[in-house]
């Protein structure tokens, strides 16, 4: 873990259910070589000029780089309720043209008590909504420690996801994590796996009470079926990796 994470510096032990604790995530993808991302077959038929095709092009591999170097991301929690997101956008204007590009919309709603979660989720300009039990990691929790900024951390593998594994502090005592990760006794300040890696940068407690609203919006699937459509869109837009849609303003 980063020797600079302070995170837990304004955490006091006593931290209740009542109190609202705000934790930042930085979230990072494993892209391949992001300088090979070809869009030439989705603009085939398109009707772009050339210089268009080409700004596209080039909005996409940043795009793509960026998300590479990390995304932020908040987890918000308050009386056995959570929610972790991060929807973002950002305009690149040039020869009068205005770009947009739309990150994937994520959000993870998570009841503790009913053990219920609500993924609202996006593939390109569709939203889903998927509504599913809590995930069992059956964790398995691990000697390995270590300890940062005075504060003691455990290690907790997990065969659910290949290569998974977790770092979480008994001092934030609650069971809470970015994602769909939980169900260890402490907060989860980090997540690795083989595609994915998640670090808290910070984590804030306050007596400001916040209304966390669960997912309403998009189409109703199960996990199963939410599975089903992507993998057709993936395998229909083999060359265009990555969660990036793009909306063209012409003025």
């Amino acid at each position: 873990m980063k020797k600079n994470l302070t995170i837990l510096l304004c955490i006091l032990v006593s931290f209740c259910q009542a109190q609202t604790l705000k934790v930042s995530y930085l979230e990072k993808i494993n892209l391949s070589d992001t300088s090979k991302i070809d869009m030439s077959k989705q603009f085939e038929e398109s009707g772009l000029s050339p210089a268009m095709e080409a700004i596209l092009q080039k909005a996409i591999e940043d795009e793509a780089r960026k998300i590479s170097q990390g995304k932020e991301y908040e987890l918000y929690s308050l009386n056995g309720e959570s929610i972790y997101q991060k929807t973002k956008s950002e305009e690149i204007v040039n020869n009068n043209i205005t770009t947009t590009i739309i990150d994937q919309i994520d959000i993870f709603y998570r009841n503790f008590k009913d053990k219920k979660t609500t993924n609202q989720t996006s593939i390109l300009s569709k939203t889903f909504l998927i509504h599913e039990d809590e995930t069992d990691f059956n964790w398995q929790i691990s000697s390995e420690r270590q300890v940062i900024a005075g504060y003691k951390y455990k290690k907790a593998t997990s065969s659910f996801e290949q290569g998974l594994e977790a770092w979480f502090t008994n001092e934030v005592p609650i069971n809470a994590g970015p994602k769909t990760y939980s169900g260890l006794p402490g907060l989860i300040i980090k997540v690795n796996s083989e595609y994915l890696a998640i670090e808290a940068t910070d984590v804030e407690v306050s007596d400001n009470p916040i209304k966390i609203k669960v997912p309403s919006k998009g189409k109703k699937v199960s996990r199963k079926k939410f599975n089903e459509i992507h993998d057709k869109k993936e395998n229909r837009n083999k060359d265009n990796e990555g969660s990036i849609s793009i909306k063209v303003i012409q003025m």
